[in-house]
């Protein structure tokens, strides 16, 4: 009897254990979209997102038409449009064409980061992408966190100006994380703090099978450093709460870009994470830069 149930705890847990390790999905480049007119690009990416019923405006997808460089920016995970708004409104006021992305699954309801994968969001970001090429000469990817991760991807399957990444998720910091796969199973979401103005914009839990995704995006993405070979500036706060700021410089490390540049802040003990947030003290220092160097780089 002790032997059969032994073998029953064994085969559970291996059970558990083959469960939990999903085939990582290979990117593609996007469909070419260069000959789709603005207008339905803009009414395609409006309306996916109501059909995953955003309620929110600030959380849709937004085009700031400017001069011929565009920038196009990611939000990060279970986060929304909204995070990255004081930077769309800043680089547009400084002449920049600006395409606000929305990821998909978010800015709506947690559930649908349970039903998608992370290359349905590295997918959702193609009509900005496409409708700055209609528009702009160059173009520079700019990513938060997990946005860092479709912007990195955005650039290496189909080729940009530049390279923006802003806390990029290379790893989570939590080391809890590697249990997620196997949590997933028996419950589907974990509490998440946000602050009471921000709860209709941001989501206040964590899907754990998009944590999964996501732990899987940073799997794929950390081995492509080297492919990049276009200029890339980085910004990480060294006490980031939420990623490893040790692996995003040493991922930095491994770009293969000759033209890279990387501030590291670490004068305070914030642990922020969202640098595009009213909580980074050095947030109209960073924008200020990363208008000089995109214009260096224009």
């Amino acid at each position: 009897m002790k032997l059969l149930i032994i073998l029953v705890i064994f085969f559970a847990a291996a059970g558990l254990f083959f469960a939990g390790r999903s085939k990582l999905i290979t990117l593609k480049p996007f469909v070419n979209l260069k000959g789709v007119q603005d207008y339905e690009l803009e009414v395609m990416d409006y309306k996916r997102a109501e059909s995953e019923i955003v309620t929110e405006k600030e959380n849709y997808p937004k085009f700031y038409k400017g001069g011929k460089t565009g920038v196009l920016l990611i939000h990060g995970f279970t986060g929304a449009p909204y995070e990255l708004i004081p930077l769309a409104e800043y680089l547009h006021s400084e002449g920049f064409t600006v395409y606000l992305a929305r990821v998909a699954g978010h800015g709506s309801d947690p559930e649908n980061l349970n039903e998608l994968t992370y290359e349905d969001w590295y997918e959702s970001v193609k009509y900005g992408y496409f409708l700055l090429k209609n528009n702009c000469d160059k173009i520079i990817v700019t990513g938060q966190s997990m946005g860092g991760l479709i912007a990195l991807n955005t650039v290496i399957k189909n080729g940009a100006d530049g390279l923006i990444l802003l806390a990029p998720c290379i790893k989570i910091k939590n080391p809890l994380s590697v249990f997620v796969p196997y949590v997933k199973h028996f419950k589907k979401y974990d509490h998440k703090n946000i602050e009471a103005d921000e709860q209709k914009f941001f989501y206040n839990t964590y899907p754990m099978e998009g944590v999964h995704q996501l732990i899987m995006f940073t799997e794929y993405t950390e081995p492509l450093a080297e492919k990049i070979n276009i200029p890339v500036l980085m910004f990480q706060h060294m006490g980031d709460k939420v990623v490893s700021a040790e692996a995003s410089r040493e991922f930095f490390g491994r770009i293969g870009s000759q033209n890279k540049k990387a501030v590291y802040f670490d004068n305070d003990d914030s642990g922020y994470h969202a640098l595009c947030g009213a909580k980074n003290p050095h947030r109209d220092d960073m924008f200020a830069e990363i208008k000089e160097w995109i214009d260096v780089i224009k």
